[in-house]
C-alpha cells in the first residue's frame, strides 16, 4: 500500500526492512497484544518468520543524509534496542523525534530512550500516544 500511495513521488523510497540498532535478522512474534502489536526479536538464522533489519545509520549512509528533519518511530517495543546502542551517529542529525514508547510490551523502552537522550538538549511534549522531542541545535 505504501508503494502505491507514494509512486508519484521520486524522492520517497520504500524500504522493506525492519529497524534495529544494527543489521540483523528479526523474527516476528505475536505476544498477544492484538493485531497491531507484533514484536521483533533478534535471531541468528533465517526462517519463514524473519525479516532483515537495517540500522538508521545504514539508511543515512545509503541515502547520504546530512540531517533528518522529522523522525517518527512507532516500532512496538523495539525502541528499547534501537536506543541501547549505535545511536550516537544518527541521533545528532535529527531535528524532531516523534516516538511512541511501549514499556507495557517490552520493559526498558523508556529507560534506554531517556538514557540515549540524556546527552542532548531538547524540549519535549506529548501529543496523544506520542512524545515529541525538539532538539536544540
Amino acid at each position: 500500500m505504501l508503494r502505491e500511495n507514494t509512486k508519484a513521488y521520486s524522492n520517497i523510497h520504500c524500504l522493506n526492512f525492519g529497524i534495529w540498532n544494527k543489521r540483523a535478522l528479526l523474527e516476528i512474534k505475536d505476544p498477544g497484544f492484538g493485531q497491531w502489536a507484533l514484536m521483533m526479536n533478534e535471531v541468528s538464522e533465517k526462517n519463514e518468520h524473519t525479516v532483515e533489519a537495517l540500522s538508521i545509520n545504514d539508511i543515512i549512509a545509503q541515502f547520504k543524509l546530512d540531517k533528518i528533519d522529522v523522525l517518527k518511530i512507532d516500532i512496538e517495543g523495539s525502541e528499547k534496542e534501537l536506543f541501547e546502542s549505535n545511536y550516537e551517529n544518527w541521533l545528532p542529525k535529527v531535528n524532531m523525534l516523534i516516538i511512541e514508547l511501549h514499556d507495557h510490551m517490552r520493559k526498558g523502552c523508556s529507560k534506554s530512550f531517556f538514557k540515549a537522550l540524556s546527552g542532548y538538549n531538547f524540549s519535549m511534549y506529548h501529543s496523544g500516544e506520542n512524545m515529541v522531542c525538539q532538539f536544540d541545535k
